[in-house]
């Protein structure tokens, strides 16, 4: 009887615990997004007034506590051109074109922190075709072209599955043919802005660095990359990135003066 009143006795001690564990989670995380709506509401603010450095150090509070999105980055970038720091507003005017790639505003931003950078960035031409399949691509987030797809194709199983006669199915099927195109268009929209958005392999050069030629500080540098540059990885050795430049040559850079752009 004792064993089992100690048996008892040990479930609800870890019973009560484990309801006091979940309670200070619980008010841990309505502390950390009360602080952050704060923050984001001070930030906001500070921008609106001109105080644009108080509006850089409550913007990078959220994100410590890992805050993102689109208008986040994009008065952060902002910011960081008022302030006259080119490689930081190049930096989250790239990511805040992550999450909404058609926002001209803050191409505007990007453009403007690049010439203030000194970075000449040329883009390669696109035919009208391709400049409207990306528009479209880029108008929604990836996981929203993914339910519509999953939407429509249910849309197609349902409709026939209760077809009931021949007659029925001749009339749907040529419907039901199109939905199921249209789902995997869909389907294709979504792998792409999948792609763009989490594209790893993109980096911003953080301060002027050299440019080597193998991935060794004692080989020979021919090429100071500008901060605010973004170069694309195409190879990796422990801490070192390898990059193609413009013109063809391929290099190599310390991770440490890059920034990865990621979501």
């Amino acid at each position: 009887m004792k064993r089992m009143q100690s048996s008892s006795s040990n479930n609800r001690t870890t019973g009560k615990q484990s309801s006091y564990k979940q309670v200070l989670v619980f008010l841990c995380m309505v502390l950390v997004l009360n602080v952050s709506a704060q923050d984001a509401a001070f930030a906001y603010q500070m921008v609106q007034q001109g105080n644009y450095r108080a509006a850089v150090e409550d913007y990078q509070k959220l994100i410590s506590v890992d805050a993102k999105g689109h208008k986040l980055y994009h008065n952060l970038a902002a910011s960081y051109l008022k302030l006259g720091r080119p490689d930081s507003a190049i930096l989250y005017a790239v990511k805040a074109l992550r999450w909404s790639p058609n926002e001209e505003t803050t191409k505007t931003i990007l453009a403007e922190a690049r010439e203030m950078a000194g970075i000449v960035y040329v883009e390669l031409p696109q035919s009208n075709l391709m400049k409207n399949f990306w528009y479209i691509i880029n108008s929604l987030q990836s996981r929203v072209w993914f339910w519509i797809s999953v939407f429509l194709l249910l849309v197609a199983v349902l409709l026939l599955k209760f077809a009931q006669s021949p007659s029925q199915v001749r009339i749907k099927s040529s419907f039901i043919l199109a939905l199921i195109a249209t789902g995997f268009i869909m389907l294709l929209f979504a792998w792409a802005r999948h792609q763009h958005d989490y594209n790893t392999d993109e980096f911003i050069v953080i301060k002027p660095t050299k440019a080597f030629r193998s991935a060794d500080e004692n080989s020979d540098s021919n090429k100071t990359l500008k901060s605010g540059e973004k170069v694309t990885k195409s190879d990796q050795i422990g801490p070192w990135i390898k990059t193609i430049l413009d013109d063809g040559t391929p290099v190599w850079l310390r991770q440490n003066d890059l920034e990865q752009i990621k979501l």
